[in-house]
């Protein structure tokens, strides 16, 4: 994963960081969102 936000923000794509904590990458994200994965995720995509 840490590969493809590396890519995605070097080529200008939006990147989404969907974690309970804060991570190395938050710096490259477009958007941070805190929560359980399980309960964020389907709120996120439907």
């Amino acid at each position: 994963m840490v590969v493809w936000a590396h890519r995605c923000y070097a080529h200008g794509a939006p990147v989404v960081i969907v974690n309970g904590g804060p991570t190395e990458m938050d710096g490259l994200a477009t958007v941070v969102v805190r929560g359980p994965i399980d309960e964020t995720l389907p709120l996120i995509v439907g």
